[in-house]
């Protein structure tokens, strides 16, 4: 899940830096991860693991839309496994 974020940022840069001049502020979405947290130990596996991503979605863009890719990648992330755990996330 977080290779998709950081993905799609990537893609953001790249249509910046091929375009810059004329882009304004607000035509591009972007994503920075800005914290990361999960376990009590550094030689054990945590139970749980929490990424935070700034999300600042361009007003061009569809909200819904980027919702909807948003929970495609969650659950290509999330799989057919059921023994692994489950992505929740708030936006």
């Amino acid at each position: 899940m977080m290779d998709k974020l950081l993905g799609f940022r990537e893609q953001q840069k790249a249509k910046f830096k091929s375009e810059c001049s004329c882009m304004k502020l607000g035509d591009l979405t972007s994503i920075n991860l800005t914290k990361l947290s999960g376990g009590v130990q550094q030689n054990q596996v945590p139970s749980e693991f929490k990424a935070t991503f700034d999300l600042r979605i361009t007003p061009k863009s569809d909200v819904n839309e980027f919702e909807k890719q948003l929970l495609k990648w969650i659950d290509e992330a999330e799989g057919d496994d059921k023994d692994s755990g489950r992505i929740s996330y708030d936006f």
